[in-house]
């Protein structure tokens, strides 16, 4: 259901000059992520994972080549503004 909600109108226009992000998204998915897509206009690409344990684990397996991996949690304090329906 999550990959079927992560979309990005930019993705298939960027990808088609970005080789690389469909098989950094492959590679997300198969090291355990819930969901991948690419952010913004590229080429970054995330992928959202059940919890940060699970995210360390796959950024330590994914290829040296793919470029800057980095891991990051939500932050608790942003979902409750969203869910008040203010922004900060």
């Amino acid at each position: 259901m999550l990959p079927a909600l992560l979309g990005n109108a930019l993705e298939p226009v960027t990808a088609s000059i970005c080789r690389e992000i469909p098989l950094i998204k492959k590679k997300l998915e198969d090291a355990g992520a819930l969901g991948a897509a690419m952010s913004g206009s590229g080429p970054t690409v995330f992928g959202l994972f059940p919890g940060l344990k699970e995210a360390s684990r796959a950024a330590q397996r994914l290829p040296a080549g793919l470029g800057r991996v980095a891991v990051a949690r939500f932050c608790r304090r942003a979902v409750t503004w969203r869910r008040l329906g203010s922004r900060p």
